[in-house]
């Protein structure tokens, strides 16, 4: 089934990424309350100790997914506190970033106003405050979600002297439990992290320097480097937010390459989430897709749970026929 299906129409795909990528039984109660809501359909949850983070992928009609969003971050504020989070990946929020993605021919406006109301019943269920990004975003300087969280968790006793900073929802009082959310409705991406042998955490932080696009590398796409120790190697993290103008080998290529002038290698790839089918497109087939960028070295890789059309497939019986 493709994202963009007729039938899928009203529905949106939301990517929470919630700071807690350690204890399974959070990660397990999170995903459930989300499940749980009538006509949600939880594709997929990513989970990272290291990254110490986990990123769900959850669809369905855009009210039935905002309602799911309330749930999650209502069991994440009962859980977990952010003063005591330490991780590899960037963050300042318990929910650290809510994307809303709309599917079949739902209009953008749906994905958007589906982010305010989110934002809405947030602070006034939780005091929970934060930022609007991407199509939502109230101000040019909040568009990019890496301007919104730079300096992270830390950076917010800061920022909340800051008139620049003020939050777009709530305020920046309970800020040093819950931290900072930031939602916004924008479109498809790929997140996509390359592991390096034989380099350590300063050369792939160079690597990802040169290969992305605010450095003139490939377009749309933003990476850092870092070390993953459960895989005892750097990573060069990579989100591929024009999947039109680059693709999966592209980022794979130039990393590769880097690599090799660096003295090292790359030895594996991992997806985290989903991704559209188009963004294997240089490929024949999936499977030398599979193959070329070595999605099985670091975890297996089911492509009918991971490529998001083939994933969809599995609702074709609560959707209505074809016409």
């Amino acid at each position: 089934m493709e994202w963009n299906d007729s039938r899928l129409t009203g529905w949106l795909e939301a990517i929470p990424n919630v700071s807690e990528g350690r204890n399974k039984r959070h990660i397990a109660l999170f995903g459930k309350v989300m499940a749980e809501v009538d006509g949600v359909h939880l594709l997929h949850t990513d989970a990272n100790a290291d990254a110490h983070r986990t990123v769900y992928t959850l669809v369905g009609p855009a009210d039935a997914v905002r309602k799911a969003l309330v749930a999650l971050y209502v069991s994440v504020s009962e859980n977990l506190c952010m003063e005591t989070h330490r991780g590899e990946h960037p963050r300042q929020g318990l929910v650290d970033v809510c994307p809303l993605v709309p599917l079949g021919s739902t209009p953008l406006s749906v994905a958007i106003e589906a982010g305010k109301k989110l934002a809405f019943e947030l602070g006034f269920l939780l005091g929970q405050s934060g930022w609007f990004y991407e199509y939502n975003a109230t101000q040019p300087h909040r568009k990019s979600l890496a301007s919104l969280r730079k300096g992270e968790y830390e950076a917010l006793p800061r920022k909340a002297l800051l008139p620049e900073w003020a939050p777009d929802f709530g305020n920046f009082d309970k800020s040093s439990t819950l931290g900072m959310t930031v939602i916004g409705a924008r479109p498809l991406l790929v997140a996509y992290n390359i592991a390096l042998s034989g380099l350590n955490v300063v050369q792939a932080q160079r690597i990802a320097k040169k290969v992305r696009a605010s450095n003139g590398g490939l377009p749309g796409l933003r990476s850092i480097g870092w070390w993953m120790e459960g895989y005892g190697c750097a990573q060069v993290s990579c989100n591929i937010v024009d999947i039109q103008q680059t693709t999966a080998k592209q980022a794979f290529d130039a990393v590769a390459f880097e690599a090799q002038q660096a003295g090292g290698s790359v030895i594996g790839s991992e997806l985290i989430g989903l991704m559209p089918l188009s963004s294997l497109r240089d490929f024949p087939n999936v499977e030398s897709a599979v193959a070329y960028l070595q999605l099985t070295k670091i975890h297996s890789f089911d492509p009918k749970e991971r490529i998001l059309e083939w994933s969809l497939d599995r609702l074709a019986s609560v959707l209505p026929a074809e016409e």
